[in-house]
């Protein structure tokens, strides 16, 4: 491309400084999207539920089912022990998909929320032993 003028020149590069912003502000959007529209494990529909990829009918019946026996999940955890056939895979489709554990917050690796329920008793466990 032969360029014949400055103003040509400072032209595209206003297109292209143009094209960047829009392109970081569209991943930025795509990146937020899920946390804007999250929606609590312990009040997703089953529809809901089953449109996840990685989920499916069976399942989502599953986690409705023990949702109204034995009340809300507490976090990921309480959900894999007290659901049968719910895994770290089906935990990681939920968080990609939005549901959340909490109030406002994404559930985005279930490692993270296992490590901070079990550290402090670790913790705790070993400060006593020294002390003894």
């Amino acid at each position: 491309m032969k360029l014949t003028s400055r103003n040509g020149l400072i032209s595209r590069s206003r297109d292209s400084i143009k094209a960047v912003l829009i392109a970081i502000g569209l991943s930025l959007a795509i990146a937020v999207a899920p946390q804007i529209f999250a929606e609590n494990i312990n009040r997703v529909s089953q529809e809901a539920l089953q449109n996840i990829k990685g989920v499916g009918a069976n399942k989502a019946k599953k986690i409705i089912a023990e949702r109204e026996r034995g009340g809300n999940f507490q976090d990921a955890s309480d959900l894999r022990q007290r659901v049968k056939g719910i895994g770290e895979k089906t935990i990681g489709k939920l968080g990609q998909a939005g549901i959340t554990f909490t109030e406002g917050a994404v559930m985005n690796n279930t490692k993270d929320t296992d490590s901070v329920n079990t550290k402090p008793e670790m913790r705790i466990r070993s400060r006593s032993r020294q002390t003894q």
